[in-house]
């Protein structure tokens, strides 16, 4: 007993060291990107026109002088519009709203709220990635290392030049965590926490709606049919049902109770226009090799809003020996470790349903010919710019990648090991240096 409590003290103080490295981590690359922005954080605009300095307006406009949490004034004049179709974080500017209102007047720093919820998004981001990589047995001296440099790569950093909202990097990782963690341990607590987070980060944006629950749908799914066979089964019905239905409910209600537009668009351009592609995942575009690589390769152009995908050249490299340990198995016959991508079976359900993620990204089935079948998705035809389901594979393939490096190497000479994972993290951290200054 007292061997496994000094073992459980250990593996705890470990991960709290793994924290605080972390944190300081982010410091560090907070330091080198985005000290201008930290200088001067309520004076500077990440962008002066489109749909930056648009998001920028709205968000304190809606603050200073709209008269209420749900109704914007001055859009769509003279009639104005709902809230939440102005991208200005409803959930947040509504927060910052009552407390100028109704404790101490903000509003003259919404441009320093809008940065600095932008650079504590990475913080968060960093965090649960750290989580998450621990929890999938990467090591709690490694996981800091790629946390941080998985987060600064991330696709959505790209968001900071237009949609505040969208960059909000710790969405991802913040709701894969919680279902992880429902999924160990199934309370209604944890369900509740989850339908709070899904509310939550679809009032920052609209579009994390689909994103989250069509993957909590996924890892459902991906559970099993014991989950849907046992005498348990209509209790697993129920957390379902707080963690999907309650959500898109209660905000539901809302737009009936609130929202006076009755001649929306109800089949907006653009729900395949900007779907995912081969380039979209596996080419450096808006980066320095772009220009090297269309030397050799032909690929389109794409639209800003389906090029946001991009996994990093480290984990696109390590696709060929994780393709191949695949191949190796399903030639000797071992089609159950076909499907065993890590050492842990969370994570291998999480990536398959990362996977098909990726596949609803590049607008399947949609485009084989059934594109009809749109006309038959309601609100969710609202849903433009189909690539960004695909974020859910970046962080998903992403952390895969490392935990496979760290299975491989952990058990090596120590000189082979840490200099394996240092390789690694070097090669991940010139990606997110050119990532920020090109």
């Amino acid at each position: 007993i007292r061997s496994n409590r000094g073992t459980f003290m250990n593996t705890q103080k470990n991960c709290i060291h793994g924290m605080v490295i972390t944190v300081l981590l982010y410091l560090v690359f907070l330091v080198s990107f985005f000290m201008p922005l930290v200088r001067d954080i309520n004076n500077v605009y990440l962008s002066t026109s489109g749909d930056g300095i648009k998001n920028y307006y709205t968000f304190a406009y809606h603050v200073k002088y709209d008269t209420s949490y749900s109704h914007f004034n001055c859009m769509n004049y003279p009639y104005g519009d709902h809230v939440v179709f102005t991208d200005n974080q409803p959930v947040v500017a509504n927060l910052v709203r009552f407390l100028s209102k109704d404790v101490y007047d903000v509003s003259d720093y919404t441009t320093g709220i809008i940065n600095g919820l932008l650079l504590f998004y990475l913080l968060l981001s960093s965090v649960f990635l750290y989580l998450l990589l621990i929890r999938f047995g990467a090591g709690p001296y490694f996981s800091p290392f790629v946390a941080v440099g998985i987060t600064f790569l991330s696709p959505q950093v790209r968001s900071f030049a237009e949609h505040y909202p969208l960059a909000c990097t710790c969405a991802i990782p913040m709701g894969w965590y919680a279902i992880m963690r429902f999924f160990e341990n199934r309370t209604v607590v944890k369900s509740l926490a989850i339908f709070a987070i899904v509310l939550f980060l679809s009032l920052m944006h609209l579009y994390f709606f689909p994103i989250l629950v069509s993957f909590i749908i996924l890892l459902w799914l991906f559970q099993g049919w014991s989950v849907w066979r046992n005498k348990k089964a209509w209790l697993n019905i129920c957390h379902l049902l707080i963690q999907v239905l309650l959500p898109v409910g209660c905000i539901q209600l809302w737009f009936v109770l609130t929202d006076s537009v009755a001649d929306r668009p109800q089949s907006p351009y653009g729900f395949l226009a900007y779907a995912a592609s081969w380039e979209t995942v596996f080419l450096p575009i808006g980066m320095p090799l772009e220009g090297f690589l269309r030397k050799f390769v032909s690929f389109k152009e794409m639209e800003q809003n389906a090029r946001l995908l991009y996994l990093g050249a480290f984990s696109i490299l390590m696709a060929f020996p994780l393709v191949i340990a695949r191949m190796k198995c399903l030639v000797k016959g071992r089609m159950q470790e076909v499907w065993k991508v890590t050492d842990s079976m969370p994570l291998n359900r999480s990536f398959w349903a990362a996977w098909i993620m990726l596949l609803l990204a590049t607008g399947m089935p949609f485009i084989f010919g059934l594109e009809y079948w749109i006309d038959y998705l309601g609100p969710l035809k609202q849903f433009r710019a189909l690539a960004r389901l695909g974020w859910v594979f970046y962080y998903v393939y992403n952390v895969v990648v490392f935990c496979f490096v760290y299975t491989k190497v952990k058990n090596l000479p120590n000189i082979v090991r840490i200099g394996g994972l240092t390789a690694a993290v070097l090669f991940l951290y010139a990606e997110v240096y050119q990532y920020h200054t090109y």
